[in-house]
């Protein structure tokens, strides 16, 4: 029995096959064979580090006999506000002389009065060198959150076949945070929760037991809102 003979367009048909089965055995087009290029020289960090730096600035008030003067207090505010949030600040006072001495209750109460928190005042009675001519020395310290290496405009955000995110993948998220803290400590470690009110919670749940829940507060509009308390 001889070996059966092929059409002129069978042969054609099998050299075309073969011909592409050789060229994928070779990897495809050179175009896109190899993107590893892209992976070896942009490292994109997912993960994003929120830094806190600790910053400090002085400032000395002038005192008269009857205390602090307007301009004085003024001044004051003006030092205050200029550190950034006044609810994330720690002031110390320090008197530097016996008329800074008198008049440091009153000043920690316009600090309070300004906006700092009260429990972030301190009285630094400790002997000091006189920081220029003042009686009461102003230490604030505060916390100051930043998003570590953003922007990051290494590789722009084009569509391409690297499948790689933009460098500044999670620079948004990290950078709001850091803006929208009202106090940065809060990230290194959390505060102790205040005092709740046992006898509100426990009174809500016996008049759920008894059936006897408050109705909702009815608002104008139909609508209403609230909840038993």
């Amino acid at each position: 029995m001889g070996i059966p003979t092929l059409s002129r367009a069978t042969r054609i048909t099998v050299l075309v096959a073969g011909a592409a089965i050789a060229l994928t055995a070779c990897g495809g087009t050179s175009e896109y064979s190899d993107m590893s290029v892209w992976r070896d020289d942009i490292q994109t960090p997912i993960k994003r580090d929120i830094r806190l730096d600790v910053k400090t600035a002085k400032h000395v008030l002038h005192v008269n006999p009857q205390g602090l003067d307007t301009p004085e207090a003024g001044r004051l505010g003006a030092f205050l506000s200029a550190q950034g949030s006044l609810w994330s600040l720690d002031v110390a006072l320090q008197p530097l002389s016996a008329e800074g001495a008198r008049a440091l209750e009153e000043t920690a109460d316009i600090v309070a009065q300004l906006g700092v928190q009260p429990n972030r005042i301190r009285a630094d009675l400790a002997p000091a060198t006189r920081a220029g001519d003042g009686d009461l020395l102003i230490t604030v310290t505060r916390t100051q959150a930043t998003a570590v290496g953003c922007p990051d405009f290494r590789r722009t955000n084009l569509m391409d076949l690297s499948e790689l995110n933009t460098s500044n993948f999670g620079c948004a998220t990290a950078d709001n945070l850091a803006r929208s803290l009202a106090d940065p400590r809060d990230l290194a470690a959390g505060r102790t929760l205040g005092p709740a009110n046992g006898a509100n919670s426990v009174g809500a749940v016996n008049r759920y037991r008894t059936d006897a829940v408050k109705p909702l507060i009815e608002r104008a509009g139909g609508s209403s809102s609230g909840g038993d308390k």
